[in-house]
């Protein structure tokens, strides 16, 4: 089999099996805390296997010299992570799935434009444009939803800020990746996470216990299928193609996520979240069509 065909082959597995999440959360009866607790743990069990696997490689690059800064930085990541599920995972019992993964459209324009604030990069005015697209189909979306009444709105609204919180995460990760390797800052985003929210619930005086099998088997999917293996596939897929070309493949996974729905739960979005559906791919679109020919632009750079 060709090197890129089976490349892009496992880029295609690891979309559409994070795309499943959005609908085996619609099914399961847990409360949102729980299943963002048992999803960050079985993750966490996951990455810690391949990390433990391959240690002594990653101690031969020298991935433990960072400074005490550094490594509260790094660690504050496992809490972006933490509130990222809890609040994304909560959507979805107050909207539907459309409502639940389109706000995740804002996440790579948005750490585009933070990272470039942040880390002081070159900021592009072109970058706006995208940015305003995208929000515009959010916000017809959320008001759309609000006049409708009921929690639609609600959950919208508890799927951006997950999306905010996931931005951060990533954000750090930019310079985590480069400083610990992309395992290690997963094993250790993980388990803050995990016990974060395990803190969560022992305060909050409930039982922590999977009241049935099809829970069990939903929440082991998300945990070792959608956070775990989903990723590993897509990062992967790295090794052959571009960031850019992956960001733009996982614009498949908020459209698998609605197809997903309507095919297993007869979920049907409503008119206003189709028009933040429309807004959200005709953004991602125009911006990395602006990411593309920046990468262009560089590599020409690089050769003259």
């Amino acid at each position: 089999m060709n090197v890129h065909f089976k490349s892009f082959m496992i880029l295609v597995f690891g979309i559409v099996i994070v795309s499943t999440a959005g609908p085996v959360i619609k099914g399961i009866t847990l409360y949102p805390l729980f299943v963002a607790f048992f999803r960050v743990l079985l993750g966490f069990t996951g990455f810690l296997l391949l990390y433990l696997k391959k240690k002594s490689k990653m101690h031969k690059k020298g991935y433990d010299s960072i400074s005490l800064p550094e490594k509260i930085l790094f660690m504050s990541g496992g809490i972006f992570l933490a509130l990222h599920f809890y609040f994304w995972i909560s959507a979805f019992y107050k909207t539907t799935v459309a409502g639940g993964v389109i706000p995740l459209m804002i996440q790579p324009v948005l750490v585009t434009v933070m990272g470039r604030l942040i880390y002081k990069e070159k900021f592009r005015i072109s970058f706006i444009l995208p940015l305003l697209i995208i929000f515009t189909g959010v916000i017809t979306m959320t008001l759309g939803d609000h006049s409708l009444g009921g929690q639609m709105s609600n959950g919208d609204m508890y799927s951006i800020v997950g999306t905010v919180m996931v931005s951060f995460y990533l954000l750090i990760a930019k310079k985590a990746v480069k400083k610990i390797g992309a395992i290690k800052y997963n094993v250790q985003s993980y388990f803050i996470a995990s016990l974060i929210l395990l803190a969560v619930i022992i305060f909050s005086g409930e039982e922590l216990i999977i009241g049935s099998y099809l829970d069990l088997i939903y929440v082991l999917w998300l945990g070792y299928g959608c956070s775990f293996m989903g990723y590993l596939f897509i990062n992967k897929s790295l090794n052959h193609f571009t960031v850019s070309e992956v960001s733009i493949a996982l614009i498949g996974e908020p459209i698998l996520s609605i197809l997903w729905a309507f095919l297993i739960i007869k979920e049907i979005p409503n008119e206003f979240q189709l028009a933040g559906f429309v807004f959200g791919i005709a953004g991602m679109l125009i911006y990395f069509n602006i990411m593309k020919k920046e990468y262009i632009m560089g590599y020409n750079d690089k050769k003259l």
